[in-house]
């Protein structure tokens, strides 16, 4: 029954979108890629310790920053919202690999669960976007 509550959404958000004469699913589709490549490689640069705000700040950036790419990337496949969750799982997983080859960063599972956290977050965010629209 949740599946085809989720089905049934994800066909009317792409119908909703379809049918706005500002869909252009082409620069949806470009911002969500040319986002996620700024947010790996943005992970995997060289840490800057006074960009710390408060306690926990790098996990509130993991948040925001898969909010926006879970958010962005539902409206540029809105009939693939599956899909794009699970790559961005990957997308999280393969930044926190990949933080741990570099010499000032570190892998850490807190950070992971605040990327599902943010994906989570977008997608709500695309369902009351939806619903408001």
């Amino acid at each position: 029954r949740a599946a085809l509550c989720l089905e049934s959404d994800q066909k009317r958000v792409e119908e909703a979108l379809m049918g706005s004469p500002a869909y252009n699913p082409v620069l949806y589709r470009a911002v969500f890629w040319v986002m996620c490549l700024s947010i790996f490689v943005l992970a995997i640069l060289p840490n800057n310790p006074s960009s710390i705000v408060f306690l926990h700040a790098d996990k509130v950036g993991h948040a925001m920053a898969f909010t926006g790419l879970s958010f962005i990337g539902g409206l540029a496949y809105p009939g693939r919202i599956y899909i794009v969750s699970a790559f961005l799982v990957f997308l999280g997983g393969a930044i926190e690999v990949a933080q741990g080859f570099t010499p000032d960063r570190s892998q850490e599972l807190f950070d992971f669960f605040a990327d599902l956290m943010g994906i989570s977050l977008g997608l709500l965010a695309l369902r009351f976007w939806d619903h408001a629209g």
